[in-house]
């Protein structure tokens, strides 16, 4: 598979996790609060998503990287919806003393998380088989 055909899918894959995103935001479907599993399927693909990208832009990278970057960019995702503290990014009114908003907070990095690691696991598999 060559660079552009990878960027190609990972652009496509990009425009359906913010299309689903969206629409899980949206006051017309309000998918967050009717599917409280919603949450974490996203975080999942978006942390897929970002290992991904993450080894297509820098092939040959140590597995502890990719998963560290996917982490730091999920602290960052998370820093935002604190920031912004807004309904629809989960629990609702973020607060560091709401038990339901730190479980909710560490279940989105741990979700990301898996799929980074899931991602480098696939990645590592494919490229030895490969060789």
């Amino acid at each position: 598979m060559t660079m552009a055909s990878r960027l190609g899918v990972l652009l496509l894959s990009l425009v359906a996790i913010l299309g689903l995103h969206a629409a899980s935001i949206m006051p017309e479907y309000d998918w967050y609060n009717q599917f409280w599993w919603l949450d974490w399927i996203l975080h999942f693909a978006g942390g897929a998503w970002v290992a991904s990208l993450f080894l297509v832009v820098r092939a040959n990278t140590q597995s502890l990287t990719v998963i560290g970057f996917v982490f730091f960019v999920g602290i960052g995702w998370e820093v935002l919806e604190y920031m912004f503290s807004v309904p629809f990014f989960g629990v609702g009114e973020a607060s560091f003393s709401d038990s339901l908003w730190i479980l909710d907070t560490l279940m989105d990095l741990f979700f990301d998380v898996s799929a980074a690691v899931l991602v480098v696991m696939l990645a590592n598999r494919y490229t030895k088989s490969n060789v």
